[in-house]
């Protein structure tokens, strides 16, 4: 399975991402008189040495340029660094400010296009091109500077990798990205192009894809890239079913960035990959899950701990399939069809252990036929035919049929004390059950076509 999809990733993703054209005291000190001080050439001559070993080896290495930036007219870098400001206003969740930035990024682009084309032979304005395709600019900014610029191909290096990452050619975005160093792009286009990277090589490399994404959280500390990045860690940790980093990563995140408009989506992430987790080391997760939905208004709390019971059900995830259940029942009304759902979950995670098998057969005698729809009925008929066959009486040592007939087999010419027969006789309810209630296609053809849940 592809770790992430190009064809989806592109037109949400890269439109959650804000940069920034270069920091804010070096854009306000080339604002103010059009010179760089002697902090910046300091800085400028620290990365050379930094990367002048590396440099013998890739001596193709683009040459960043530290000219005084230009202030007259429209300069792409300075709407850039407009749009910075409201990346900030997103990070700490003002209420308008991701439709705010909706709008803008389209009138930035169409202000890119009408910029004159001198604008397009200073490398800096290149690098602000090559960031706001990224975010989800219009991609025809990057056509009208590469054709406009006179500098070198090095130059235009970052805007030819992010009109191909935009293109969605992802050959030429792999070639591009297959030596990617951060030292090849200026301090404020780093964090982006290095998660850019992070999903072109995601697909093929998911160790590598992991190390990018951190990367560009260390590279842009408290912006949207980092928290977008955090989302894609969440992702990862649940595919790698590493129950230590996803409970990690999500507290991390949930105390940095509970604010963001994309919180909703981190939700999603994260109840998709719990499911992933398996039962031994649910608990781990369980208080990050827990303390995350309690972030979200009751009525969303329902929807998405309805989602996750449904889910945790069909994948045999039952432990989370009871704590979502007792955690919808919680807050649903009496005798609802959310309620009679609920209790069909929580009766067919309860079925497989022999514990709780007679609290699962109670709660199936209350559930309503009609208040159910046509797959949650067909849900009801599975559990409830499982729950007949699982008639087994263990003080009386009597099996349903279709048990006894396998057990009869199994323990022909053996001598069992009547402890041992009932445990062995449990292992076998609990193994069959098990797998009749995990048979998702069978029980619940729908399972996995979920509607999407808007939560914030």
């Amino acid at each position: 399975m592809a770790l992430f999809r190009p064809a989806t990733v592109f037109p949400v993703l890269l439109a959650m991402l804000v940069a920034t054209a270069l920091p804010q005291d070096a854009a306000a000190a080339g604002a103010k008189d059009g010179s760089h001080g002697a902090a910046e050439h300091a800085q400028a001559e620290g990365e050379r040495a930094e990367g002048a070993e590396e440099s013998e080896q890739k001596p193709q290495r683009r040459q960043l340029s530290y000219q005084p930036l230009p202030i007259e007219g429209i300069q792409p870098w300075v709407l850039l660094r407009d749009l910075q400001l409201l990346q900030d206003t997103l990070v700490n969740g003002k209420a308008s400010a991701l439709e705010q930035y909706r709008q803008e990024i389209l009138v930035v682009g169409a202000r890119m296009k009408r910029a004159d084309w001198s604008v397009w032979n200073n490398q800096r304005n290149l690098d602000a091109a090559a960031v706001f395709v990224l975010i989800g600019g219009d991609p025809l900014v990057a056509e009208i500077a590469l054709k406009a610029t006179t500098l070198s191909e090095g130059d235009t290096l970052p805007l030819r990798i992010a009109k191909a990452y935009a293109d969605k050619d992802m050959k030429a975005a792999e070639r591009f990205f297959s030596g990617f160093s951060p030292l090849d792009y200026p301090p404020s286009m780093r964090g982006q192009f290095a998660f850019a990277a992070s999903i072109v090589v995601g697909n093929a490399d998911m160790a590598k894809a992991e190390k990018l994404l951190n990367t560009s959280r260390r590279l842009a500390v408290g912006t949207l890239i980092e928290e977008t990045a955090l989302r894609r860690l969440v992702q990862i940790a649940g595919m790698k079913k590493d129950a230590r980093q996803l409970s990690r990563v999500v507290r991390n995140y949930n105390e940095r960035f509970s604010n963001s408009p994309y919180f909703g989506d981190f939700v999603r992430v994260f109840y998709q990959s719990s499911l992933l987790i398996t039962e031994q080391d649910f608990p781990l997760i369980e208080p990050q899950l827990r303390e995350v939905i309690t972030r979200l208004s009751p009525e969303k709390q329902l929807k998405v701990v309805s989602l996750i019971a449904q889910k945790a059900v069909g994948l045999g995830r039952l432990p989370l399939a009871r704590w979502a259940a007792d955690t919808g029942l919680a807050l649903t009304a009496s005798n609802s069809a959310v309620e009679h759902r609920l209790n069909l979950y929580r009766a067919a995670a309860l079925l497989p252990n022999r514990e709780t098998m007679d609290e699962a057969k109670m709660l199936l005698g209350g559930i309503s036929r009609e208040k159910l729809d046509h797959n949650h009925i067909r849900l009801l008929d599975a559990v409830t035919e499982l729950a007949g066959r699982l008639g087994f009486d263990f003080q009386q040592r009597e099996e349903a049929p279709r048990i006894k007939t396998a057990m009869l087999g199994r323990m022909a010419g053996k001598q069992m004390a009547d402890a041992q027969t009932k445990e062995g006789i449990a292992d076998e309810v609990a193994t069959e059950s098990q797998k009749v209630i995990a048979r998702r296609d069978a029980l619940f053809e729908q399972l996995n076509e979920l509607e999407p849940v808007e939560l914030k």
